[in-house]
């Protein structure tokens, strides 16, 4: 280094910059940076050295007297506006759908957005450059937590369940792999990382570890309250028992919250012999069925879950698929129709769920209302304010808004419901 830098010294150049890219790879040559650093701080005027790398070489001294200037991952991390106007100049204006689709797991990713505007997968790099040049024990590490959205010492003792998970958290968060999140209680991979990982997962482990891994996280998660997340571990596990059994509340919450794109994609993620033996499968089909307007093919699937449900002896399942039979006769004018429905669901009440009765008296709401009988429409809209929490703001702009919790029913019933029975929704 030293001839190195007198022999530039030489040259006497006005304004030089050198640049030593991944100095990481560095780490175990300690005579190279030993010899580097010292001179650092003595270069020839105009001369800039510019180190980069995942960590960079002891800098103490140079930092205490002002010789160094530090960008770090946030520094250069592109914010989102600042990512739409750069993919937009290379796009030439308007940014493809596919482009737009990428930005939320790119996080801002310099790189990873010029791979991108190149047409170049950033999985490819990932693999080779990020996760390749680990050891094996903490591959092993990488792709089993890269399951868990968010790693706290908890959630890696109950899913990954490795003695070492502390030194390969701290090793990653110092290579900028994991992001500290909570305040520093959690770490989570970026969302490029954790796109491989998952999909390296079923390459890397045997399908009866990757399974048995999955089923502790939907365990850990459903322990959490975290059901949505769960249960996209028990459909990748194979466990389609235990995703029809947990698959209740989260397909109700995002019927709730208006995001029938969402629940369609998880409803399309059971296999057909599934579906077409699960009750409750072809009720949410009917309900994708009904809010699309089609109102025919939603009261063949709804007979079609009665069906099911009755087969198996599901009396939950069945009042349910009851109830919107009704509904979708009270929305197409059949009292008579509504009406030995209702008795059949209110003769069963003790056996049905909470949202399922609330849904009920939301349809009596709409029969009494066009029946001209507001008193007993007042009746049927505060039973069903009983029955359910109270109205929130919709999780994202545009969405439906929605009634929190798990008895949760789609406001935009409640709402037509209450606002013929002028209800007071407060």
């Amino acid at each position: 280094w030293a001839g190195f830098f007198g022999e530039l010294a030489a040259y006497q150049p006005e304004a030089v910059a050198i640049a030593l890219d991944d100095v990481h790879l560095l780490d175990g040559a300690t005579g190279i940076l030993a010899g580097l650093i010292p001179l650092a701080a003595k270069l020839p005027p105009g001369v800039r050295l510019g180190l980069a790398g995942r960590r960079l070489p002891p800098l103490g001294r140079l930092v205490a007297d002002g010789h160094v200037a530090s960008l770090g991952p946030d520094d250069l991390r592109f914010s989102d506006a600042e990512a739409d106007e750069w993919l937009a100049g290379r796009a030439g204006g308007t940014l493809p759908d596919a482009w737009k689709a990428r930005l939320p797991a790119l996080e801002g990713w310099p790189l990873g957005l010029a791979m991108l505007a190149a047409g170049a997968a950033t999985g490819q790099y990932v693999g080779d450059e990020l996760y390749q040049v680990q050891p094996p024990p903490r591959r092993a590490f990488m792709v089993r937590a890269g399951l868990l959205p968010a790693l706290t010492p908890a959630a890696l003792d109950a899913v990954v369940a490795d003695p070492a998970a502390r030194e390969h958290v701290d090793a990653l968060a110092a290579d900028h792999l994991l992001r500290a999140v909570d305040g520093g209680r959690a770490h989570r991979f970026p969302g490029y990382v954790r796109e491989f990982l998952q999909t390296e997962a079923p390459r890397a482990m045997e399908t009866k570890e990757l399974v048995e891994v999955h089923r502790r996280a939907a365990r850990w998660l459903l322990d959490q309250g975290e059901a949505e997340a769960a249960l996209g571990h028990l459909i990748a596990a194979g466990d389609w028992t235990g995703a029809l059994r947990e698959a209740e509340g989260p397909l109700a919450a995002l019927d709730a919250a208006g995001r029938h794109a969402e629940l369609a994609r998880w409803v399309g993620k059971f296999p057909a012999a599934v579906r077409a033996d699960a009750g409750a499968i072809a009720r949410w089909e009917g309900r994708l069925h009904e809010v699309a307007g089609r109102l025919a093919e939603a009261g063949a699937a709804y007979d079609r879950a009665r069906t099911l449900a009755a087969a198996t002896g599901d009396a939950a399942d069945e009042l349910a698929a009851a109830v919107r039979q009704a509904r979708l006769a009270a929305r197409g004018g059949d009292p008579g129709k509504f009406n030995r429905l209702a008795l059949l669901a209110e003769a069963r009440a003790d056996e049905a769920r909470p949202a399922d009765l609330a849904e009920l008296h939301l349809a009596r709401a709409l029969v009494a209302e066009r029946r001209g009988d507001p008193a007993r429409a007042r009746e049927c809209g505060e039973a069903v304010l009983s029955l359910t929490a109270e109205p929130v703001a919709p999780p994202r702009a545009g969405a439906t808004p929605a009634v929190a919790g798990p008895r949760a029913v789609p406001a935009a019933h409640v709402g037509d419901a209450l606002a013929a029975a002028q209800v007071d929704a407060r």
